[in-house]
């Protein structure tokens, strides 16, 4: 036995066209012919619930003559039984030798059901056979086409977990909200603020109810003051309100809306130019450009002094070379006093 799978849809269809192939049912019946015959129909199959009988499937019967297939003699209509059988009485049956009259059966059984999961579950069963008409006839029909098609609704989308509160500054007033940001692990989520310090985040809903998922958020104040020269001389230092908050949420659990209290901290810092401009006027490009709030500046190092080689140096004299001078010069001085003593004794001895 060969077995196809097709679309429901499809072979719906094609059933149709055979209801509608079927051919006409003649006026009277042609001599040769009588309507005792009794027929029993099984539709069952041996690879669907172990060969047993299916129950509550239509069959169509239709009784034709060979010789003019194109019309039929006889239609019946019929539904099996919880064991697969559906039985016809007064069918046509050939009492001529010469008249070969043929039974053609169709079983189709099409049923839906919901499953646990909301799910409709339709089965279709359907099998064709063809037997030669007489006065007793059993006609096996077994299934050639089998279709299994589940449609589930399409999933309830969870609606976002909230986690909402409100930012307080040190003192108690509601915190001026000028920079907001929320993460969820590493990803960003959506959050809203107002003009009373109250915060709102949507965060996404998750299918596994056991997750551990990390958000945290952010919310920082507008500059409360600024700090000149730090954290050297020419740079200044601005500070401002940020409040922090971090929450684990399990599954779907929406937290109890949450007060925080913001912190004085460091927003931004930056150090102007200390070296003359250039030729053009354009500033120094060491200059720190200013930075959005609650992102620091770094304090920018200043270069150590260079560490010039040992010298031998006073005042831009060379010691060196000036105790070199002054031995030369010592015994010059020694050589004309010398040179004088020795000449006056010459004089003297003359004289």
């Amino acid at each position: 036995m060969h077995r196809t799978t097709r679309s429901l849809g499809i072979l719906l269809g094609g059933l149709a066209l055979l209801a509608a192939a079927v051919p006409a049912v003649a006026a009277e019946p042609p001599a040769g012919v009588a309507f005792d015959g009794v027929v029993t129909v099984l539709f069952h199959d041996p690879e669907y619930d172990n060969g047993n009988g299916i129950g509550d499937a239509e069959v169509a019967l239709t009784v034709v003559d060979l010789a003019a297939p194109d019309v039929a003699i006889q239609e019946l209509q019929g539904t099996t039984d919880a064991g697969g059988a559906a039985v016809f009485t007064e069918v046509a049956r050939p009492t001529d030798p010469g008249v070969e009259l043929e039974l053609q059966v169709t079983a189709v059984r099409n049923r839906t059901s919901v499953d646990p999961d909301g799910c409709t579950v339709g089965e279709l069963l359907a099998g064709t056979a063809t037997a030669p008409a007489g006065i007793e006839v059993t006609v096996d029909v077994e299934v050639i086409d089998q279709q299994d098609e589940r449609t589930c609704p399409p999933p309830v989308e969870e609606p976002p977990i909230i986690v909402e509160g409100i930012a307080l500054e040190p003192d108690g007033d509601p915190l001026e909200i000028l920079y907001a940001d929320a993460l969820l692990g590493t990803e960003s989520v959506p959050i809203e603020t107002t003009d009373g310090g109250a915060f709102r985040v949507e965060v996404p809903a998750t299918t596994d109810s056991s997750a551990d998922r990390v958000l945290s958020v952010i919310l920082i104040s507008p500059v409360v003051r600024t700090i000149v020269d730090d954290p050297e001389p020419g740079c200044q230092t601005e500070w401002a309100f940020s409040a922090r908050g971090i929450w684990t949420l399990i599954g779907n659990e929406v937290p109890e809306p949450i007060t925080l209290v913001a912190a004085e901290d460091m927003s931004s810092t930056v150090c102007p130019n200390v070296d003359p401009p250039g030729p053009t006027g354009e500033p120094n490009p060491s200059v720190a450009p200013p930075r959005p709030p609650g992102v620091p500046s770094p304090v920018p190092n200043p270069a150590p002094d260079p560490t010039l080689p040992p010298s031998d140096t006073v005042d831009g004299v060379d010691t060196e070379g000036r105790g070199s001078l002054a031995a030369g010069l010592l015994l010059l001085l020694v050589f004309s006093l010398s040179a004088i003593a020795t000449a006056q004794r010459v004089s003297r001895r003359g004289s």
